[in-house]
């Protein structure tokens, strides 16, 4: 069986009797999605009365008809936080339908990267709004209903302090074995601080399929008749899509029918080559298509017919589109990297990230309707499994129940 590289630790202390929060109320930003849904699962586990917020409606009803068949007393709330008059209405409905609040995490965050010198006050006013004012005012609406009810509690997990960096830790939590040895190539690189032997541990975040439409999918036109790839990510340098914008420019000259390429995310930094060749090759109009603006479920619908997911990276410390196309049950071609071995086992097939000829021979090969080493990946791919957010929190909690019970933990 090929399932990623998960950490050897000893059995932990049962889920439930290392946190009971029968009796509290908690308020989970961001929770419709990533490690935001996985806090309202765990906190639902712990025996926490629940209001969640996200953007997307569809997403939030499914997350509260799951909680609600499994027990759980949970809300979801669309709110943009953002908005003050949203962030009142969360407080509101979680007083109004609970009666008090005791726990706040603030989860929710945009993330729209851009160098200074090309931030407009519009993207400015926009991050800061949902990541400074958003956090900071929902925590005093929270706290003034804490203060009314006569007292509350507080976990205020804001994601801009909870990224801090500080040499005094008891133990660093990282997400792939990949990422733990490069720390601790760099701890050990500064022999004065006496870090080489840091207690480092490896969670791997929790991965779900992308949700996929009922009904006819939406799919690109003529994605019938014409095969097409997809890559997905921010496009920035390390995610290496010149390569493959330089791959389709020759398969568009040599091949009598190229397959297309949907290249999914939102435009990073230092891409001006990149986006340049989006723009304005000729070559590629018609081939290659950007999509900036897709939400999870435009995604799954995408994802549907797709011949394959491309991870061309030069570097990564997990490879999160990786996973969520193996999870979604999509073959993935990605580059021959430690973090993509580590996540993807023999489950994808690898390519050096520099290798052009060597992408171009397996594209050619999935565009073909009965490509053999597509159907030889569909076959392994039925034995992945992804990391789950359940065994990433007993890794959490079982580290912190070492460090706060014995000091510092054993390595």
């Amino acid at each position: 069986m090929t399932t990623p590289t998960l950490p050897s630790i000893p059995e932990p202390t049962p889920q439930a009797d290392l946190l009971s929060l029968a009796g509290k109320c908690a308020i989970v930003t961001g929770g419709s999605r990533g490690l935001g849904e996985a806090t309202v699962h765990r906190l639902a586990q712990a025996g926490a009365a629940l209001v969640f917020t996200g953007r997307g409606a569809e997403a939030l009803d499914c997350i509260e008809k799951e909680l609600t068949a499994s027990g759980a007393n949970a809300v979801g709330v669309q709110a943009d936080i953002s908005s003050l008059a949203d962030s009142q209405k969360v407080v509101d409905k979680a007083v109004a339908q609970f009666g008090r609040i005791d726990i706040l995490v603030n989860n929710a965050a945009l993330y729209t990267p851009s160098f200074a010198m090309d931030t407009t006050e519009e993207l400015f006013d926009s991050v800061a709004g949902a990541d400074l004012k958003g956090a900071f005012f929902l925590a005093q609406y929270a706290a003034k209903a804490m203060i009314d009810a006569g007292g509350g509690g507080h976990l205020d997990a804001d994601h801009a302090l909870a990224s801090a960096p500080s040499v005094l830790f008891d133990a660093v939590i990282v997400n792939s074995q990949t990422t733990a040895d490069s720390l601790r190539h760099f701890l050990s690189s500064e022999p004065e601080r006496n870090l080489a032997d840091a207690n480092i541990r490896v969670a791997p975040p929790g991965v779900r399929a992308f949700p996929r439409p009922s009904g006819t999918p939406n799919l690109p036109q003529g994605s019938h008749s014409v095969p097409y790839f997809i890559v997905l990510g921010t496009i920035e340098p390390k995610k290496n899509h010149l390569l493959l914008l330089n791959l389709w420019g020759r398969l568009a000259a040599t091949q009598p029918r190229p397959p297309r390429l949907l290249v999914i995310g939102a435009r990073g930094w230092e891409n001006e080559q990149v986006v340049d060749m989006l723009e304005r090759s000729h070559r590629l109009h018609g081939l290659v298509e950007e999509h900036n603006h897709v939400d999870d479920m435009g995604v799954g619908s995408l994802l549907g017919e797709a011949r394959a997911v491309l991870v061309p990276s030069f570097v990564e410390g997990f490879g999160l589109p990786l996973a969520e196309a193996l999870a979604s049950e999509v073959p993935v071609i990605c580059s021959d990297i430690a973090a993509f071995r580590e996540v993807g086992g023999d489950v994808p097939d690898y390519v050096d990230p520099l290798d052009l000829l060597g992408w171009r021979d397996a594209i050619v090969d999935y565009s073909d309707p009965d490509s053999p080493r597509r159907t030889a990946q569909l076959r392994r791919l039925a034995h992945w499994q992804a990391p789950r957010w359940p065994d990433h929190f007993r890794i959490v909690e079982r580290t912190l129940d070492e460090v706060t019970g014995s000091g510092r933990a054993s390595p």
